[in-house]
Parts: structure tokens; sequence; C-alpha cells
């Protein structure tokens, strides 16, 4: 009687939350940033789990990394971004493109995260849009002076 209940307990084990984890995404990096040009971001979180199929001709499983989408904004105005690389179960980077700078909502954005399940993880106001960066950089070069002579 007593392994009939360790089977019973076993067995019944997978209906009790033994399914596909949920992704979890914790923030992106950098935080903010104006987006005139292509912006690297990296994902934190947990459970970044890719896909796998079957190779008939080994038995092993392959990884496949192509089922993530990540979108970036707020209300009716989304961008995906683009090259996403996976780095590990809690770790992803991707592209904000640049000429996505005045599709985009200036303020702070959501982000959005479609694992190869399904799964949906999101953190709200994640990315501070600046948009386009209207003020050029200026350089003063305050050495040498005017007067130094310079080499042939």
């Amino acid at each position: 009687m007593r392994f009939r209940w360790a089977c019973i307990t076993l067995c019944a084990a997978p209906f009790w939350g033994c399914g596909n984890p949920q992704p979890v995404l914790t923030g992106v990096e950098p935080s903010q940033a104006y987006s005139d040009t292509d912006v690297q971001i990296t994902l934190t979180g947990d459970n970044f789990l890719p896909a796998t199929t079957l190779d008939p001709a080994s038995g092993s499983r392959v990884v496949v990394l192509d089922g993530f989408h990540v979108w970036i904004g707020k209300a009716n105005s989304w961008a995906e971004l683009t090259n996403l690389a996976w780095q590990s179960t809690g770790q992803m980077t991707a592209v904000l493109p640049g000429d996505l700078a005045d599709a985009l909502p200036r303020g702070y954005l959501d982000a959005e995260l479609w694992d190869p399940r399904g799964q949906r993880a999101v953190v709200k106001n994640a990315f501070g849009e600046f948009g386009r960066d209207l003020t050029p950089p200026i350089a003063l070069f305050t050495s040498p002076s005017a007067g130094t002579p310079v080499g042939p």
C-alpha cells in the first residue's frame, strides 16, 4: 500500500506546476537613450528559455533562437527590436533601430518580451525614449594653444 501512494504522488507531480516556466523581464540597459542611431539594448530577467527541436539524425535536441520577439512602446506605438541574441536564461541583447526614432513617443516606454512558447513578460516604463538628439555635441580643444607649432 505504501508503494501505491508513492506511485500516485510521483505520477501526479507533473500536474502541480511542472509546465513551461513563465519568462520574467526585470529591466533593460541602457534605461534611456537618444534613438537617432541604433541603440544596443540588454534585456535582463529570468527564464529566457529557447525552444528546441529534435534532430532525427543524432537524436539530440537543437536550440532554436528565432522564436523570441521584443517590443518597446506605449499605447498604440510600438517598435520591434532587431538582432536578438540569446546570451543566457537571464540575458538577451537586441537593437532598437535608429530609423524608428520618429515613430515612438517620447518619454518612458514599456518593454515586452514574447518567448518561443508564446508566453509574455512586460516591464512598465523600462526605457526612456528621448528621440533624436537635436543638439550636436561641441568639441572644445583647450590644449595645445593656437600658437603652438605643429610638426611637419
